[in-house]
């Protein structure tokens, strides 16, 4: 197999960055190594399949099963860390925003008998989460000048 190279590889280095940083990891394939992470919720996508699932969070795209339960976990996992002596102070809004918008997004989902509209209320969900993960320095900066006053 050939070393992947190009922006593939700069998508894999991007990606293992945001994951080091992260708070919550979502891990739909999980490896040994992510699996041991306390971070992560290990789950299994296409759980309407019936395909056996071992220790993985069952979730479906389709039918919508499971989610609700993870993003049960997401918002534990968030509690667990205001819980702890970490500082908190940049993203506790921005996490508090986040629960708001997942609750609501996952009862549209649950409301829509559709599948196919289901499935387009979850992929919202999917970029709203991925937007949330995402925090470009231009914000971090003003979040951080804005609310501390550094001396002279």
């Amino acid at each position: 197999m050939a070393p992947i190279e190009g922006p593939e590889a700069e998508g894999i280095r991007h990606t293992l960055d945001l994951a080091r940083d992260a708070d919550v990891l979502v891990a739909f394939s999980p490896t040994p190594g992510t699996a041991a992470d306390p971070r992560a919720i290990a789950v299994q996508g296409k759980a309407d399949d019936g395909s056996p699932r071992g220790e993985l969070l069952p979730v479906s795209g389709s039918t919508g099963a499971g989610v609700q339960t993870l993003l049960d976990r997401i918002v534990d996992a968030i509690r667990v860390q205001r819980s702890t002596d970490r500082p908190q102070w940049w993203f506790s809004a921005r996490l508090a925003e986040l629960a708001l918008d997942l609750e609501a997004g996952f009862g549209r989902v649950q409301g829509e008998v559709l599948p196919e509209v289901r499935a387009l209320h979850l992929e919202a969900l999917a970029r709203r989460l991925e937007e949330a993960l995402e925090v470009p320095p231009a914000d971090l900066y003003e979040l951080i000048f804005s609310r501390f006053c550094i001396g002279k």
